[in-house]
């Protein structure tokens, strides 16, 4: 079972978003996406916080799937 969890890991597909930002550039949205089969994978879509001049994850979770 581990060497089947490996392989879709080793042969899985990664996507992302473009970044939108609201207008003051003070928040950010990002969609991910990890691909390892017909039943395997996860994404979400993360909303960050500029704070102080650092981008920080701001715990929105807009929504996420884990198959």
């Amino acid at each position: 079972m581990e060497s089947a969890v490996q392989d879709a890991f080793a042969n899985g597909l990664f996507s992302m978003s473009e970044i939108a930002f609201d207008k003051e550039h003070h928040f950010a949205v990002v969609s991910y996406r990890f691909w390892c089969g017909s039943l395997c994978g996860n994404g979400s879509t993360q909303v960050f916080e500029k704070i102080k001049g650092e981008w920080k994850n701001a715990n929105r979770n807009c929504g996420s799937w884990v198959s």
